[in-house]
C-alpha cells in the first residue's frame, strides 16, 4: 500500500473489534465485512476501493496446459495417471509432471510485472529493433538478460507457488513504473519516443517497498530484478544510471498499520475474487492488475469468458 493512501477504511474496520489484542487475522475482517449494514459497508468502501489490488492465478495457464496434454493423450484421465505414477517414482512421468509444472511457471514469470516492464523498456530503447532485414550488415546487440527465470526457484515440486508469490511481489514493486507509460494523456509527449517515458520509469523504480517477513529469497531477487531492470532502462540514457533507488525491506505486520491493512485489503479482494471472480474485483477497486497487467472491467469480461471457454475445451 502507498504510505499516502487513507487508512480510514482500516481504522472503521478494527474498530468493530475492541477487546482482541494482538494482531487481527484478515480472516476474522472479511468475515465480519460481509456482515456490516450496506451503508457502512458503501462508507468503508469509499477509501478502501483506491487500494491497489495485485492478483496472480496460475489456474488459467494450468487449464491452458492441461487441454493441450489431454489432447495430446487423448485420454481424460491423463493428468491423474501422471501424478499417481509420480508418487510410484516412476522416471518417465515424474519428467512429464516436471515439465508440466515448470511450463506453468514459466508462463507465469513471463507475464509478471518485471519481465513486462523489462519488455516495455527494450521496445522504448529501440522501437525499431527486428525492422530491418536482417541480411543487411547491422550491428548486432548482444540478448539481455532476463530479469527472472526459473533457475532463480529451487525445487521444482514447488515452482509454480513459488513463481506465483513472486510474481505478486514484482506486481506490488514494478506496478508503478509500468503504469506510468500508459497514464500519460499529455499526446505530445507520446512522440518522443522513448527518452520521457524511461526517465519516468527510472524514476517510480525509486521508492522503498515494504513487504511481509519470512521470505527473503524472494525479497533479494526482486533487487536483482529491480537492478537489472534500471540498467535495461539505462541502456541508451547515462542520465537514468544516476537514479538510485531505495531498495525493499522486510517488515512485521504485527508492528505495522499499513502491513495490517494491506492483509485486510488483499483479504477482502481473494474472498470477491473467489465468490465473484475478476469482475468482482475491478468493479470494486479502482486500480486491479492480473497476471502482471492492470484491467479494466471490460478487460475482466474479457478474461472471464475466456476462462469459461477454455474450461471446456477437451
Amino acid at each position: 500500500m502507498d504510505r499516502c493512501s487513507s487508512l480510514d477504511w482500516y481504522y472503521q474496520l478494527i474498530s468493530f473489534f475492541p477487546d482482541i489484542a494482538g494482531e487481527l487475522k484478515s480472516a476474522i475482517i472479511v468475515a465480519h465485512f460481509r456482515s456490516l449494514p450496506s451503508e457502512t459497508q458503501i462508507r468503508i468502501w469509499r477509501d478502501l476501493s483506491l487500494v491497489k489490488i495485485h492478483i496472480v492465478d496460475p489456474r488459467p495457464h494450468f487449464v491452458r496446459i492441461r487441454n493441450m496434454v489431454l489432447q495430446s493423450l487423448n485420454r481424460p484421465d491423463a493428468l491423474e495417471l501422471v501424478e499417481v505414477m509420480e508418487m510410484q517414482d516412476q522416471p518417465c512421468p515424474k519428467s512429464l509432471g516436471d515439465y508440466l509444472r515448470e511450463t506453468i511457471a514459466e508462463r507465469i514469470l513471463n507475464e509478471s510485472t518485471a519481465m513486462r516492464l523489462q519488455s516495455l523498456s527494450q521496445i522504448l530503447n529501440d522501437p525499431f529493433a527486428g525492422a530491418f532485414d536482417s541480411k543487411l550488415s547491422w550491428p548486432q546487440k548482444p540478448e539481455p538478460k532476463l530479469v527472472v527465470t526459473l533457475d532463480a526457484f529451487g525445487n521444482r515440486r514447488d515452482i509454480v507457488r513459488q513463481a506465483t508469490s513472486w510474481s505478486a511481489k514484482s506486481s506490488a514493486a514494478f506496478h508503478s513504473a509500468l503504469d506510468t507509460c500508459f497514464s500519460d494523456d499529455d499526446a505530445t509527449d507520446r512522440f518522443f519516443i522513448g527518452q520521457p517515458y524511461l526517465m519516468r520509469m527510472a524514476e517510480k523504480l525509486r521508492p522503498t517497498h515494504a513487504f511481509d517477513i519470512g521470505n527473503r529469497p524472494h525479497i533479494e531477487l526482486l533487487e536483482s530484478a529491480r537492478d537489472a531492470l534500471i540498467d535495461e532502462i539505462a541502456n541508451h540514457s547515462r542520465i537514468c544510471r544516476l537514479i538510485q533507488g531505495k531498495g525493499f525491506v522486510e517488515v512485521d505486520s504485527k508492528g505495522s498499520y499499513y502491513g495490517q491493512a494491506a492483509d485486510f485489503a488483499a483479504g477482502i479482494a481473494s474472498d470477491l475474487y473467489a465468490t465473484e471472480g475478476l469482475t468482482g474485483v475491478v468493479l470494486r477497486f479502482e486500480h486491479v492488475s492480473y497476471n502482471g497487467g492492470r484491467v479494466s472491467l471490460a478487460d475482466a469480461e474479457e478474461e472471464m469468458k475466456l476462462q469459461n471457454m477454455i474450461e471446456v475445451d477437451y
